[in-house]
């Protein structure tokens, strides 16, 4: 019987907290959060797609595909016909290079295009950057109420007009931000019974552990202004008489290490120029591009050789096939799944971490590959710090109290919000990679598998679940 029939015409509610690591889920600061926990699913093995950015996972969870399908490969991207390296965090770069272009920036259905094909729709609140809140609807942006911009669209600006400003946050917090959003939501998203999937999109704790540093005054503030907009948001659907007709996934895309500053690859790649002859090649965030698309191919082995060299060089990744097998190189598509685009880099790096601990006594550190000092914390890589997230699910189909500990990750999520408005069947023939957190449980199939390139500081564990693949990370050696 499909789950539309048993439960009834279901909604569901996705909550996002940017950038929260499970481990620090308290009592303390989190009550609402830890009161679900006994009425919900913990998914305890969670996992981040990589690299563990929030833009590649906004596309991640909206899709249920990997960064190898879905194209959003990272915050910052070089795209071959672009002008310059494309920020996904700005709207209008990525709307430009759809016009000029005429190529999806998301290259795989969201959830918003799966709905309204039915006629209804996802709608979204979010004090996120203008482009990742986005990418979770980026062919339906009427649908999708941000802090701070209308995207152009007349009745977004009227409805922007009416809630009003963000209030100032103090120095670097987003709280104020936060609070927004959940306005936005409870004012004018839950009421509109067509909005079958509504997303709310939270920059915090995310901003504050940026800033601030993981364990701070402000990031533990962060922590509690998430958990009073979640009460809040109960206390809405109670007030409503929604309480019985929504299903939630309370999720975070990525976790966080502190940050021990390495300089940028941009950097890096100058110095390697001055030993070796590399042509073309260029750095965009950690990954190594060539702008036209031709290559040296004699330039990509000395650079890989090189970054292996590097204290900060964890492990390296290559979507050229004639580099896979090479001493210390590891294919690409272990982490994003197989490459069905062409916007793939050449090499991506991932800095090495470690478990020390920072001046807040929270463990988990980074070799970033940055330039900007004030940073205190950041994610990006493949340490375990970066690629733990946080998912919950409460509803009838989540087990109250249980422990799920197969692994599984943010490509899940779209398809569990197929399964769960009813949409029975194998998810691989609604063309998701991911797979509905709903079947997984004690008789699941799971193989897991390590890999570690010679030269290598690092390894990486893939599990098998059920015929998916998961990347779980970086492993020490």
């Amino acid at each position: 019987m499909r789950g539309s029939e048993v439960h009834g015409r279901r909604r569901v509610l996705i909550i996002g907290a940017d950038g929260l690591r499970p481990d620090l889920v308290n009592r303390e600061q989190m009550p609402t959060y830890h009161a679900l926990l006994g009425r919900g699913s913990l998914y305890t093995a969670f996992r981040s797609a990589f690299p563990t950015h929030t833009r590649v996972n906004m596309t991640t969870l909206t899709t249920g595909t990997k960064p190898g399908r879905h194209g959003v490969i990272n915050n910052t991207m070089y795209v071959a016909g672009a002008a310059a390296p494309i920020d996904t965090a700005d709207p209008k770069q990525l709307l430009e290079f759809e016009r000029l272009s005429g190529e999806s920036v998301v290259l795989t259905q969201t959830l918003g295009d799966r709905l309204r094909k039915q006629g209804e729709r996802l709608a979204v609140a979010a004090c996120s950057t203008p482009g990742a809140s986005l990418l979770w609807n980026p062919r339906n942006p009427q649908r999708i109420l941000n802090a701070t911009t209308d995207y152009g669209d007349a009745d977004l600006a009227a409805v922007r007009d009416k809630l009003g400003p963000v209030e100032p946050d103090a120095g670097r917090t987003k709280y104020n931000a936060c609070r927004w959003a959940t306005r936005a939501l409870i004012d004018v998203l839950l009421d509109q019974p067509e909005n079958r999937v509504v997303t709310l999109w939270l920059t915090e704790p995310d901003a504050s552990q940026h800033f601030y540093g993981l364990g701070s005054p402000e990031a533990l503030e962060a922590l509690q202004v998430i958990d009073e907009c979640v009460a809040t948001v109960l206390d809405a659907l109670a007030a409503k008489g929604l309480a019985d007709e929504f299903d939630l996934l309370l999720v975070s895309d990525h976790g966080h290490s502190s940050v021990r500053h390495s300089g940028s690859l941009a950097e890096h790649l100058v110095e390697a120029r001055e030993e070796l002859d590399l042509g073309d090649l260029i750095a965009v965030a950690d990954f190594v591009y060539s702008p036209d698309g031709a290559y040296d191919p004699t330039a990509l082995p000395r650079l890989a050789e090189w970054l292996l060299e590097r204290p900060w060089c964890g492990l390296l990744f290559s979507s050229v096939p004639a580099m896979h097998g090479r001493p210390g190189v590891l294919p690409l598509a272990l982490a994003t799944g197989p490459l069905t685009h062409a916007r793939a880099p050449l090499l991506a790096v991932s800095p090495t971490w470690s478990h020390a601990a920072n001046a807040f006594g929270v463990p988990g550190s980074v070799d970033t590959l940055t330039s900007y000092s004030p940073l205190k914390s950041t994610h990006g890589t493949a340490s375990p710090y970066d690629m733990r997230a946080f998912c919950l699910g409460v509803g009838p189909r989540f087990a109250p109290g249980a422990r799920i500990d197969e692994p599984c990750g943010t490509v899940d999520v779209a398809p569990t919000v197929w399964d769960l408005l009813g949409h029975d069947g194998p998810s691989a023939s609604y063309g998701f990679d991911g797979g509905s957190l709903l079947t997984l449980g004690a008789d699941t199939s799971v193989r897991r598998e390590r890999f570690a390139a010679e030269s290598s500081r690092e390894g990486v564990e893939i599990a098998h679940v059920d015929g998916r693949s998961y990347f779980l990370g970086s492993v020490a050696r």
